[in-house]
């Protein structure tokens, strides 16, 4: 081989290797910055995802408040509701043909955190007014429970009862 021949290899061979070099570093960059780009992606995705799930909570709450509204109507809020309660009741009782008398009222605190108000009422009147009496207080639209119900004869006519029971505080 001749010097020219020899010599215009070896460029061509240092240009394939310059060539190679420059592709080489040219498909790494174009990795990483794919990578960045995939990881930009799923950000952006997740991103999307948590504003149309912040988007549909909102529009719930919004679509939601009548019910909820209507919902909180059946707790005691506070405490001082508590009062609003006792009037109810206590005045439920005369309509009915009813001697009622709070004996007791106390808040209780449940080891689940739920507090409730506990009372006990006592009213007399006749069998019906009494056992029908009952059933109002079952019905009541507060979230309650009745723990103890004694209902017992104090003559053929007269009847007495005696409901402990407890309405949750929201």
């Amino acid at each position: 081989m001749s010097a020219a021949t020899l010599r215009k290899l070896i460029i061509s061979f240092l240009m394939l290797l310059i060539a190679s070099a420059i592709f080489s570093y040219m498909m790494y960059r174009v990795d990483t910055q794919g990578e960045k780009l995939v990881a930009q992606i799923d950000a952006l995705a997740k991103q999307n995802a948590d504003e149309a799930l912040y988007l549909k909570l909102q529009r719930l709450e919004e679509d939601t408040t009548d019910t909820r509204e209507a919902l909180k109507r059946n707790f005691l809020s506070d405490d001082s509701d508590s009062i609003d309660f006792l009037t109810l009741v206590e005045s439920l009782a005369p309509r009915m043909g009813l001697v009622n008398k709070t004996s007791g009222l106390d808040n209780i605190t449940n080891p689940d955190g739920t507090k409730w108000v506990k009372a006990t009422f006592t009213f007399s009147g006749s069998r019906d007014n009494v056992q029908n009496f009952i059933k109002v207080l079952e019905s009541l639209p507060y979230v309650l429970r009745l723990n103890e119900v004694s209902l017992s004869a104090q003559s053929s006519v007269d009847w007495k009862a005696s409901v402990t029971m407890q309405v949750q505080i929201l």
